[in-house]
């Protein structure tokens, strides 16, 4: 029998034991867990069951040896599995269809996976081996669709996309595994001599309740709705999505000025809610856009004297089948955004690029391109060539584009571009939207504890090279001249270290609103202080938004700054096409700021299919209209309740 069932029958007997007491001495909490949550659209789930609690006697899988005595011999169940992926243990698909065939047969009912970091695993991508491609530019092409000829990922797992009948936990503190190891696993659960152990066991209580309602559709509508005598209303589910945010110059932008977009992502996708580093994806190429914009800033009039503006977009929810590009395309077809199509002139995307030492790669589209088309890409790819120089920039050997955003645009019409990759036919990042995408180890030099970086290192200066030739090359192309402009490695390495290693960091507190917190909420997080997993869409005033981060970081690159003003006086900029954001500078007199002046703007990336009062709301169940069905703007998370004690 199980340890709780022993002990709660010892108080029966002497009824001696207050209640919180005898809590202390049946349950040992643990801390540390970030769950695997439930995600849902109209016609299906993806994701992880909750639990109001699901109790397991532990076991503690760490080797094949190991594996083999549970698959053979272990019959006290239910159990939760504790796996401890290693490179000599990996975290394989054949384990995970195990894993499957013991929760149909009611063998385990919840699931708890280490994380120490991505020193412990090889490669482990949770991801398909095809992201996005149900809704791709080639989704209707049957000679290139679900990437017959090209599998980026190609140690994708699928599970991020696949539904999972239990709750499952990663445990990502060292010190509370080693508890949990130690007080129920070697005391109570290990088999001795190859037998299985004896009563009483120790077992792991998962609370991991997460409130829904039969799909998307039905539990919106409950949401905010009275569900008991009290009159009390509960957040059942809330719609996934995330803001671009956009910034331009010169400024204001005209109907008649032609646009260069330049692309990345900031936000990812795992399948644990609070650990996505997402340091290669994406956001190596939203901060080398950053140093690309911060330097094309000293050449403002030069574009404003042709005619061009240069308008820089991040986007945060493409993750999820280019949730945000899809929404502002077709807010450009119907007239609600501020760019018309016509005026697009040349679109660049900036992906994964920190994998490669010393060479990127260019992909164009050349499936069903026109000549003119393909002239222009041409043109764009030699010109990129031209301006390289450490980094070589090489045309990628594949005829279709990688996962990315230039997809959505492609769909609706044609215009030049290309993405940039560190990659040619499938990923260099063995950890493509996974826990371990941190890049740690190529900060490892740098303290933790500083506040600022005053030297380069090689990430630095790698990035700070490729944004070098990214800069020259759209100067180029937008004024017809060459000019050689220098791109700061000291800001690129700032950059990196506060976006990936600490985030309360010189170069963040300058840029925040004066009432942001840089850690708030992370402070049990391991190494790294934010989150960047693409979840339900922030507001702005919160306190820890990853988006108003994003914001500021993207004013900072492309506005100018007024010191020692007072929020009042920076409001004042609030006019036209500039914004004024009022934010801590390093003002010694703290009743006055630093306003930084810029372009910047966001764009919601919420879908109106989700909006009863909207003509689009039933949008997305009719194929000819603008989103094919089942689009990921209906993807909806789950509220979640979680937390894990031992009892024993």
């Amino acid at each position: 029998m199980l340890i709780l069932l022993y002990l709660s029958f010892l108080t029966c007997l002497t009824g001696a034991i207050e209640k919180n007491k005898l809590s202390e001495k049946i349950y040992i909490s643990l801390e540390g867990s970030s769950v695997c949550y439930l995600r849902l659209n109209r016609e299906n789930t993806y994701g992880c069951k909750g639990a109001e609690s699901a109790v397991g006697v532990l076991f503690y899988m760490d080797n094949a040896a190991r594996q083999q005595w549970f698959k053979n011999n272990a019959r006290q169940g239910p159990y939760t599995l504790l796996i401890n992926p290693t490179k000599n243990f990996p975290f394989t698909k054949e384990l995970m269809l195990e894993i499957r065939q013991y929760i149909n047969d009611k063998k385990v009912n919840s699931l708890l996976v280490t994380y120490f970091g991505n020193s412990t695993v090889e490669q482990f991508s949770p991801e398909s081996t095809c992201p996005n491609h149900k809704y791709d530019l080639y989704s209707n092409d049957d000679s290139y669709k679900d990437c017959l000829d090209y599998n980026w990922n190609v140690q994708g797992t699928n599970w991020l996309n696949e539904y999972f009948e239990i709750p499952i936990l990663a445990l990502y503190k060292a010190d509370q595994v080693e508890k949990l190891i130690d007080i129920c696993w070697k005391k109570r659960n290990e088999p001795k001599n190859d037998q299985p152990p004896q009563s009483p066991l120790c077992a792991v209580e998962i609370k991991s309740q997460m409130r829904g309602a039969v799909n998307a559709e039905v539990c919106l509508r409950r949401t905010g709705k009275t569900t008991n005598l009290n009159g009390e209303s509960k957040e059942l589910c809330t719609i996934i999505g995330a803001r671009t945010i956009i910034s331009s110059y010169p400024g204001p932008l005209l109907q008649e000025d032609k646009v260069i977009l330049v692309l990345a992502q900031y936000l990812t996708l795992t399948m644990f809610e609070t650990l996505a580093p997402g340091a290669n994806n994406p956001l190596s190429g939203m901060i080398t856009l950053l140093a690309v914009a911060k330097a094309l800033k000293t050449s403002e009039k030069e574009l404003q004297t042709h005619g061009r503006s240069i308008v820089f977009m991040l986007f945060g929810g493409e993750t999820l089948d280019y949730l945000s590009s899809t929404k502002l395309v077709f807010d450009m077809k119907n007239k609600n955004f501020f760019i018309d199509k016509k005026q697009i002139e040349l679109i660049v995307e900036l992906s994964q690029l920190a994998g490669s030492k010393d060479q990127i790669y260019m992909h164009t589209n050349k499936i069903n391109s026109s000549v003119a088309i393909s002239q222009a890409n041409e043109k764009i790819t030699q010109k990129f060539t031209e301006y390289s120089k450490n980094i070589a920039f090489k045309e990628a050997k594949n005829n279709i584009l990688p996962p990315a955003s230039l997809q959505s645009f492609l769909k609706w019409f044609e215009v030049p571009g290309v993405v940039l990759a560190d990659h040619n036919t499938e990923f260099i990042n063995k950890f493509y939207n996974s826990r371990y995408d941190t890049l740690l180890d190529e900060l490892r030099d740098l303290p933790f504890n500083t506040s600022f970086v005053n030297k380069s290192f090689p990430l630095a200066k790698k990035i700070s090279e490729i944004a070098e030739t990214i800069t020259q090359t759209i100067y180029s192309l937008a004024t017809n001249k060459t000019k050689t402009v220098n791109v700061d490695e000291i800001y690129v390495s700032n950059l990196l270290f506060c976006l990936l290693k600490n985030n309360s960091c010189d170069l963040l507190r300058e840029i925040i609103p004066t009432d942001f917190n840089l850690t708030a909420g992370y402070g049990d997080k391991p190494t790294w202080t934010r989150d960047w997993h693409l979840s339900v869409q922030q507001s702005l005033s919160r306190k820890i938004s990853t988006e108003q981060l994003v914001l500021s970081l993207m004013a900072n690159a492309t506005g100018i700054f007024s010191h020692n003003v007072t929020e009042k006086q920076c409001n004042s900029y609030n006019t036209g096409n500039k914004t004024g954001l009022w934010v801590n500078g390093f003002e010694i007199d703290k009743s006055v700021g630093m306003c930084i002046i810029s372009a910047i703007r966001h764009h919601s990336g919420l879908s109106p299919g989700y909006d009863p009062s909207s003509i689009f709301y039933n949008y997305l169940s009719h194929k000819d209209l603008f989103y094919l069905q089942p689009q990921p703007t209906r993807f909806l998370i789950m509220a979640i309740r979680s937390g894990l004690r031992v009892h024993g």
